[in-house]
């Protein structure tokens, strides 16, 4: 039998570093947002999406609901990421897998999808990684302290996977804030192993407004 899938994506920042809610800033023809709506709209093994967005947005992403059949739901975000990822989690009533996405990540690859669902079929959590290309230092205060190797060290992307029930758990025994992402706040509840797969270097989080010329550019 096959396990649904569902896909969430977040999208209930203020944009306060980029300057204005980026999530409906337009690039060529597109909101920021509709780009990783489409992605999951347009791959064979996602079965439904779910929007959280700031409440100041509701009204004017409502129309994508008619534009992007998969997407069911529209909830309204909370002041932090944990807590907008936490709502969006206890919307589904269903158990299965769901993809954690960040809207401000909008070169989302149909590949990349592939290999987070498959991961899926052999642990519990799955993010997409991709190596630290840059010397990393460690520092105490303004001096250096020492050089880490970087093949040690990777960056964490979006969508990340996970049992839908397990996730849940996890936010249900996690009660400090501060979680960045839905990974690490699943070890910390101590779920079980989190998987890396390979992620996509093209996959950039869009923060300042001279990102969106990386996205304009592929």
């Amino acid at each position: 039998m096959k396990v649904k899938v569902f896909a969430l994506i977040l999208a209930g920042g203020r944009g306060e570093r980029f300057g204005a809610p980026k999530q409906v800033v337009e690039v060529g023809s597109k909101t920021l947002l509709q780009y990783s709506l489409e992605a999951f709209q347009s791959h064979a093994g996602v079965d439904e999406v779910v929007l959280v967005i700031h409440r100041d947005l509701r009204k004017e992403v409502l129309p994508y609901m008619e534009a992007y059949p998969k997407l069911r739901k529209i909830v309204e975000g909370g002041k932090t990421r944990q807590e907008s990822s936490r709502r969006g989690l206890f919307s589904l009533e269903e158990d299965g897998f769901v993809l954690v996405h960040d809207a401000a990540r909008p070169n989302l690859k149909p590949e990349l999808i592939d290999r987070v669902i498959a991961g899926l079929g052999r642990a519990p959590a799955v993010v997409p990684v991709v190596p630290v290309g840059e010397t990393l230092a460690r520092l105490e205060g303004e001096v250096v302290r020492d050089f880490p190797p970087r093949k040690d060290f990777f960056r964490v992307q979006t969508p990340q996977g996970f049992r839908v029930s397990l996730i849940k758990e996890a936010h249900e025994r996690v009660s400090e804030a501060g979680f960045t992402d839905d990974a690490s706040l699943f070890l910390s509840a101590g779920m079980g192993p989190v998987l890396a797969v390979e992620g996509d270097p093209s996959n950039i989080k869009i923060t300042y407004p001279g990102d969106l010329k990386f996205l304009e550019g592929t």
